[in-house]
């Protein structure tokens, strides 16, 4: 029976051993993820910055491209639907409207 209160105490070394590495591996995760978060909280203002630069030239560009490309095909397809209307009444076409 002595062998087994042996095996017991080493047993309970053991478990011992393998709570206090846990916790400390636990211990240095948290550690690791609060100085990555920290991290992160530093370079937030300058990812908003990057972003809103971002946003500005992207809106920029679709206000460039709707005043040089759409504005003008959609100008140009009213004045061609208009001619056509126009000439289609003229000869004798459809006088109906939305036909």
């Amino acid at each position: 029976m002595e062998w087994v209160a042996l095996l017991r105490d080493i047993v309970l070394i053991l478990m011992g051993l393998a709570f206090f590495a846990f916790f400390a591996i636990l211990a240095l995760l948290a550690f690791i993820g609060y100085r990555w978060f920290v991290q992160f909280k530093a370079t937030m203002p300058d990812l908003l910055e990057t972003s809103k630069a971002t946003l500005n030239t992207v809106k920029g560009t679709i206000d460039f491209v709707t005043d040089t490309a759409v504005v003008p095909v959609i100008r140009m397809a009213a004045l061609f639907s208009a001619i056509t209307r126009f000439l289609a009444v003229l000869f004798g076409g459809q006088r109906r409207r939305g036909v």
